[in-house]
């Protein structure tokens, strides 16, 4: 059996990557289980401006959704109220900390019939999802598992690898993301402990002024030292293609995610890692890669482009 592998920029790209397979019959519209290999859960919830229906979105649309309102950490729960995936497991090269009850029946329902807005919550101790949600609610299996831990043979397999999982920064490493600002915008947020940047989760803004230029420096960090760090990561490889190679079943679908662009792999050993997994995936399965501009093509991927007109209008 054939088995398709699109590599991507950043995880949320696989929304579209799924939303292109079901579209070419790569894997079902409904019924699958993901393994989601990763650093990070991607596990937040999207707040977007637009309904979200209970199925897969034409790839099109899945474009927009990804590239104007999903951003790599909440991209997962959509693909869960798409009914894509009835089970969901986290592999984590060590689990920080591991609940009692590892393994999980949750629900993720719309808040209001257009979809706007997704609540999550735990099923009962049946299984079921509780009556208040019945009617709209999708249920999935949530496991969180590390490598030691044998996988059992599954039909219906979609893995999701995101580089990081392999080495990654403990937070985004952006060295040269800076924007430039007026000096009475630079003032503003000087002034203001409360400025939205200041508060706005999951960043941190250093202002800085260079040659009477004024910029806003986003996550300012240090570069993570990889020397140390190479054999760990390529043993992570191995390990991962050997708990692949115990399994009896392929996957439906690989997708590959950089993450260079977000700042959490580090890009001096990106390129090396990458070619050792893919060489990896392509020596276990019939691998057959589909570029993601092509899926860009597919989709007629303009949503940024008039977004920007839109603005600049």
């Amino acid at each position: 059996m054939t088995v398709p592998l699109v590599v991507t920029e950043e995880h949320h790209e696989s929304l579209l990557v799924w939303a292109y397979a079901v579209e070419r019959g790569w894997m079902a519209a409904t019924g699958h289980s993901l393994l989601h290999i990763d650093e990070h859960a991607d596990w937040a919830l999207p707040r977007v401006d637009r309904p979200l229906p209970p199925s897969p979105l034409p790839p099109a649309e899945t474009s927009e959704l990804v590239y104007e309102q999903l951003h790599i950490g909440n991209f997962l729960w959509v693909a869960i109220h798409q009914r894509l995936f009835d089970r969901v497991r986290w592999l984590r090269r060590a689990h920080q900390t591991l609940p009692k009850n590892r393994h999980r029946r949750l629900f993720v329902c719309p808040v209001t019939h257009d979809g706007w807005r997704l609540v999550t919550g735990s099923c009962l101790a049946d299984g079921s999802i509780p009556p208040l949600f019945r009617d709209e609610a999708h249920a999935v299996q949530y496991d969180l598992i590390e490598p030691r831990e044998p996988l059992e043979p599954d039909e219906n397999l979609v893995l999701s690898i995101d580089l990081d999982y392999f080495l990654s920064h403990p937070s985004p490493h952006h060295p040269a993301h800076r924007i430039e600002v007026t000096a009475d915008e630079l003032r503003r947020f000087l002034d203001d402990p409360y400025h939205f940047l200041r508060i706005s989760p999951g960043g941190h803004i250093t202002p800085h002024t260079e040659d009477g230029r004024h910029f806003l420096i986003f996550n300012r960090s240090d570069a993570m030292d990889t020397s140390t760090r190479r054999e760990t990561a390529h043993a992570a490889i191995d390990q991962l293609d050997g708990l692949l190679g115990e399994m009896t079943t392929q996957p439906r679908l690989i997708t590959l995610s950089r993450s260079i662009r977000s700042g959490y792999t580090p890009p001096s050993l990106a390129a090396e890692l990458e070619d050792a997994l893919l060489a990896r995936l392509k020596g276990r399965y019939d691998v057959e890669a589909t570029e993601l501009e092509m899926i860009w093509c597919a989709a007629d991927h303009r949503g940024l482009r008039r977004a920007a007109e839109e603005v600049m209008a």
